[in-house]
């Protein structure tokens, strides 16, 4: 911010273009006059020729270092006493002495905190002036020093080398309380406690001892409360140039560090219940494994979840679920001891570092004692609220040394905890880490395609035996995935059907079957039938045939040209109900396929009650059709049997011209595989449809 007013004279001399902006920008907005020079030469130059206020002098420079610039101008008596600070990035002890042996007031370390910087400047402007008039004269000046004392911001005082007080300006009066008449002659340890004046005391010694300035923190006690103060100390030297004074100049930065230390605290520890945080969790890790190495120790990271949290939230209200986390991270605390660390990830989830175990058992025994923990209610608002824990475990170095793969690993276990019927425990596997995090993967962009509707039904045409036409479709789930590419159904549906996410599926490909088709089938493009297939989940669950005859309402479908297909499997685990269900289903005009036949175990007797159209012949019973009898004498036996219930036969895996002829032969009904389409998209089907395709070759000799 621009103060308007024209401070003193600062010039930067560093060849970095950048630098030079930055700082050149920080001055100038507050006020300082400000010159630059790209070069050490330049910069030496333009110093003797017309004296600044202060140098600010970077030190590796091409034609000649900060050092030798330093020592040159202490050398020339226009810019002897002129306050050189040193920026750089070069952070080293022996930098910073050979810094100060050169000359330099002060170094600063990049990249630099400009409130720093700033701070120091005028630290330093203010130190000079100082400098500048006690060398004329302590008598002549004193006025003068006088009005600059009480006239500055920063707090000033000057003791002698017995720590008695000869000066104090106002702006001390006010940090400490004391008016000046009250204090001279008196040292720290009359004005101040023991405590806070054996740091004065110690911090002047130092000095004393020392041939440079040195910068302290500070902390006094006032009206105000304690409050910290970034003091610039430097010895008053005589024209013999021996120390007969020390001079304090305090910069208030109290609420710059309590602003710190705030932010410090939101920035590492979890607000709701005082645990750390996973950011200052995985510092406390890190310097743990790194001990580890040192000690030959062993460390146990425990991820815990709290089971079905989330039904607490939903059915009592966030107040008391949070008030929940509060009780349990108490609890945690309670079974691990001084050194371990307890902290919060975040919703219902905590981690806990065991630090120096001697066994992995000892890592059970505390999820144990959890378990236990945890077992008692919870009295939350006179209600009494139950959870349980699922614990993960990762024990290191066993389990590797990199923390953000402990914790990964670690959290993997505890949905193994969870898989294994929760409130319990699970050591991690290598095994299980590469299952459940493919898994987990999976599944995450799976909700996300689910959501964005990137899996769409591709079609495989079903051809007539007879005429070579296409009678029908079966529509599939594909997805291609933006990245990983074309996922393959046996990928991601066992996964939908695990997450609980295949009943969506289910329903979005039906209905988007349902959409496209509808006006195909009214413009008389399209006058057989969509087959659909349906999980057992879907089957049994959701109120399926309301649903169905939602969507066909919806988009004006006639129930007729609808085929839903079911496998042996998904009928057989409730017969009563699915035969009910498949009435219901057929009495609405829907038409039914048993999918899969061959492999499951439907009785003759059970058959005869399923309202069906047709059975598909499983593809395995294709694949070797020309190759042994006992195949074909099979498909020929599954063919017989649906001719005589009155069923149409129709065989999947159709992949070679021999296996068409053969099933035409054996009297299939209709045929579907690789050999006529791979599953298409709908324009493509589209585009068969509009040209009345037939596949009378694959058939029929010429």
């Amino acid at each position: 911010m621009n103060t308007n007013i024209t401070k003193e004279t600062i010039l930067i001399i560093d060849d970095n273009p950048s630098n030079l902006k930055l700082l050149h920008e920080l001055l100038s907005n507050h006020g300082y006059r400000v010159r630059v020079a790209d070069s050490a030469k330049l910069g030496l130059q333009s110093a003797i020729t017309t004296p600044p206020d202060l140098i600010l002098l970077d030190i590796k420079m091409p034609e000649m270092d900060g050092y030798e610039v330093c020592q040159n101008l202490k050398k020339n008596e226009r810019t002897a006493s002129t306050p050189v600070i040193f920026i750089s990035a070069s952070a080293g002890a022996l930098n910073k002495i050979k810094a100060f042996e050169a000359g330099g007031m002060d170094y600063i370390n990049k990249p630099f905190d400009a409130t720093e910087v700033l701070a120091r400047i005028e630290n330093h402007l203010q130190l000079s002036i100082l400098q500048k008039q006690t060398q004329n004269s302590l008598t002549t000046s004193q006025h003068m020093l006088e009005a600059i004392m009480n006239n500055s911001p920063a707090a000033i005082c000057i003791k002698d080398l017995e720590g008695h007080y000869l000066l104090a300006n106002r702006e001390f009066e006010s940090v400490t309380g004391f008016k000046t008449d009250e204090i001279l002659g008196k040292t720290d340890y009359e004005v101040f406690t023991k405590e806070i004046a054996d740091v004065l005391v110690n911090h002047d010694e130092d000095v004393i001892k020392g041939t440079q300035h040195k910068q302290f923190e500070d902390t006094i006690n006032s009206e105000e409360g304690e409050q910290t103060y970034l003091t610039l100390k430097f010895p008053l030297k005589d024209s013999g140039k021996n120390n007969y004074a020390i001079c304090s100049i305090l910069t208030d930065i109290s609420i710059r560090k309590r602003i710190e230390a705030e932010l410090e605290h939101l920035a590492t520890y979890d607000t709701l219940t005082g645990l750390p945080n996973r950011s200052l969790f995985m510092e406390l890790l890190s310097r743990a494994l790194a001990s580890s190495d040192r000690e030959d120790s062993m460390h146990a990271i425990l991820f815990i979840d709290l089971d079905n949290f989330k039904i607490v939230n939903d059915s009592m209200g966030h107040p008391v679920g949070d008030m929940l986390l509060r009780e349990v991270a108490q609890r945690l605390k309670k079974c691990t001891r001084g050194e371990d660390t307890v902290s919060r990830m975040g919703g219902d989830e905590f981690v806990l570092l065991i630090q120096r175990i001697k066994h992995p058992s000892d890592a059970a025994e505390v999820s144990n004692k959890i378990i236990q923990a945890l077992k008692p209610g919870f009295l939350i608002e006179n209600r009494t609220v139950f959870i349980t824990p699922s614990i993960g475990i990762v024990i290191s170095p066993e389990n590797g040394k990199d923390v953000e793969k402990l914790l990964r690993n670690a959290d993997t276990a505890m949905y193994h905890a969870k898989s294994k019927g929760r409130n319990t425990y699970q050591f991690f596997t290598e095994e299980m880490n590469q299952r459940v995090l493919q898994r987990m993967e999976i599944e995450k962009e799976l909700r996300i395609a689910l959501k964005e509707k990137t899996i769409v039904p591709y079609y495989q045409p079903k051809i007539d035996t007879k005429t070579g036409e296409i009678v029908g479709v079966e529509a599939l789930s594909r997805w291609h995935h933006p990245e990983r590419g074309n996922i393959p159904p046996n990928t991601f549906i066992p996964v939908a059907e695990e997450a609980n996410l295949i009943i969506s599926l289910d329903r979005h490909i039906l209905e988007t079957t349902i959409k496209q088709f509808s006006p195909l089938i009214k413009e008389g493009l399209f006058n057989g039938t969509v087959s659909v297939n349906l999980t057992a989940h879907h089957f049994y669950r959701d109120h399926l045939l309301q649903f169905v005859c939602e969507k066909m309402d919806e988009y004006d479908f006639p129930a007729d040209h609808l085929e839903l297909e079911i496998t042996e499997g998904s009928v057989m685990k409730n017969t009563k109900e699915a035969i009910k269900l498949m009435h219901e289903l057929h009495n609405r005009g829907i038409q039914l396929s048993i999918d899969d036949f061959g492999t499951g175990y439907s009785s003759l007797s059970y058959l005869k009650q399923f309202p069906v159209k047709s059975l598909k012949i499983d593809i395995s019973f294709i694949h070797d059709l020309n190759k042994n009898d006992t195949d074909k004498n099979l498909v020929a036996s599954i063919i017989n049997l649906a001719h005589g219930l009155n069923l149409e036969c129709i065989a999947e895996g159709v992949e070679t011209i021999e296996h068409a002829k053969t099933l035409h032969e054996l009297g299939c009904d209709t045929l579907q595989g690789f050999l006529f389409s791979h599953a298409i998209e709908f324009d493509a089907l589209n585009n068969y449809l509009k040209d009345k395709k037939k596949f009378t070759d694959y058939l029929f000799d010429n």
